[in-house]
């Protein structure tokens, strides 16, 4: 049926003769019906099946309420932030201080030791394997970037003089492109003293932005100064830790993740390494590669 288009009187050019009446009605084809109109329903619609695509409205909902579960579906109830943390979104929120990873076949005595920090990250359910090992590879940047660039998210590890046993958790790994990679989820972890019975793990802070920098001439830095271990000529047992600007202080007010007088400003490693997830054969790695600006 042809769809009459109509306009005010005043539109119509000098001549044409005005109907003596307005139509009342528009033609059926005409006539659009939003999917929140049940006045002239006789009948109530049941709500849909569980799993259906169908949205379902509240009697009390409002307009507002309507149009928003029509294009987007029903709002779903959640703790974390208005969120609900799931595990099918790893990497998504900042890490938890409240929840642990179980243990996972064939951990060692180490990774058993490492394993709980990775609740709610991409590596919680993976096997892990030491990509690299400082004393076995080599203290340098080049060592590193070989071993560990393109793997996706990994656990860097590392011990002092003073027995400060630290590290933290990249998201999204490191290629060497120096690029400067943001993820809420990333954290600095430390046993200050070998007599902490468990961790502490500080939070990334200040939104997602400049979790790690990844430079191909330096080793792991989290945040501008979060925890830098340099790996290069003349420094290469060295490491730097300042928090506050990117990752949160100690419980304490402590400045830095390093053992008690050690200083913030540099301290001497006396082992470093790098664990990775072994990933399912033909599962692609996440963040294997450069990570586009729209991502951060």
């Amino acid at each position: 049926m042809a769809c009459w288009l109509l306009l005010p009187y005043s539109f119509l050019p000098s001549g044409v003769p005005r109907p003596l009446a307005a139509p009342r009605t528009l033609p059926p084809a005409c006539q659009f019906k939003m999917p929140w109109d049940t006045a002239d329903e006789k009948e109530e619609t049941p709500p849909p099946s569980k799993g259906s695509e169908q949205p379902y409205y509240s009697p009390t909902d409002d307009v507002i309420e309507r149009m928003f579960g029509f294009f987007f579906g029903a709002p779903q109830e959640g703790e974390v932030a208005g969120i609900a943390r799931t595990a099918s979104a790893p990497d998504t929120y900042p890490a938890t201080k409240t929840e642990f990873a179980a243990a996972v076949e064939g951990d060692d005595e180490e990774m058993a030791r490492l394993r709980p920090l990775l609740k709610n990250t991409n590596l919680e359910f993976l096997r892990l394997r030491k990509a690299y090992d400082a004393q076995r590879d080599g203290w340098s940047a080049a060592a590193f970037h070989a071993k560990v660039d393109k793997m996706g998210p990994c656990l860097v590890v590392c011990a002092t003089e003073g027995g400060a046993y630290c590290g933290g958790y990249a998201p999204k790994g490191f290629a060497g492109y120096g690029e400067y990679r943001g993820s809420i989820a990333a954290f600095l972890f430390t046993w200050p003293t070998a007599e902490a019975a468990a961790p502490i793990k500080l939070q990334k802070i200040g939104g997602a932005g400049l979790a790690t920098i990844d430079e191909p001439e330096t080793g792991p830095r989290f945040g501008a100064d979060g925890l830098t271990i340099f790996l290069s000529p003349g420094r290469e047992r060295l490491a730097m830790s300042k928090l506050g600007p990117f990752y949160e202080v100690m419980p304490d007010g402590t400045r830095h993740i390093f053992a008690p007088g050690e200083n913030m400003k540099g301290t001497q490693l006396t082992s470093c390494a790098v664990y990775v997830g072994v990933w399912p054969e033909g599962e692609r790695i996440p963040y294997d590669g450069a990570v586009p600006f729209a991502l951060e």
